[in-house]
């Protein structure tokens, strides 16, 4: 008898949530794929309307000039960004709090992970620092209900680009 009301009352949350879904702002991400992808990503960067940008990487990645079309069109496009290349493995908070200090003195209005789970995880947190300042990396809760007001989180392995969501778990791997 319990375990029939706990599922009835189970079943009156899921039924309540899926009516407020309808009215919460949630929008489609971006999926740039095919030869040439990354190319296009500033393009997805200027409609947004974001005129510059904190590029995550490392070291390897930036030494490997993998990211030299991804900034020649940024350049192409009047986009202006700063390279943080200083993520290491399993990012230390003193690698988020270089990013995020990078992004404030430089105005930015967005982040691209550029780069495996390191940048990836690094821009996130720093996304998430960027938006709560008075809230230290330890407390920072980076999940797509936080509600708060990240910068857009442009991850770039695989080109999966959620244009409006905070830095999430949504930015899963692919």
């Amino acid at each position: 008898m319990v375990w029939v009301i706990q599922k009835a009352s189970y079943r009156v949350v899921q039924a309540v949530l899926k009516v407020a879904s309808y009215f919460l702002d949630w929008r489609e991400p971006s999926l740039l794929k095919g030869a040439g992808s990354i190319k296009k990503l500033p393009d997805e960067i200027k409609k947004l309307n974001i005129t510059s940008v904190l590029i995550v990487t490392d070291k390897v990645i930036e030494g490997l000039h993998l990211m030299d079309s991804l900034l020649e069109r940024l350049n192409t496009l009047g986009i202006k960004y700063v390279v943080f290349n200083g993520v290491q493995p399993n990012p230390s908070i003193e690698n988020i709090e270089d990013a995020r200090k990078l992004y404030v003195e430089n105005n930015c209005g967005g982040i691209i992970a550029f780069g495996g789970d390191s940048p990836m995880d690094c821009a996130k947190i720093a996304g998430a620092r960027v938006a709560n300042p008075k809230t230290s990396v330890e407390k920072c809760e980076v999940s797509s209900r936080s509600g708060t007001n990240c910068p857009p989180c442009l991850p770039c392995r695989r080109l999966r680009v959620p244009v409006r969501n905070p830095p999430s778990r949504l930015l899963r791997k692919i």
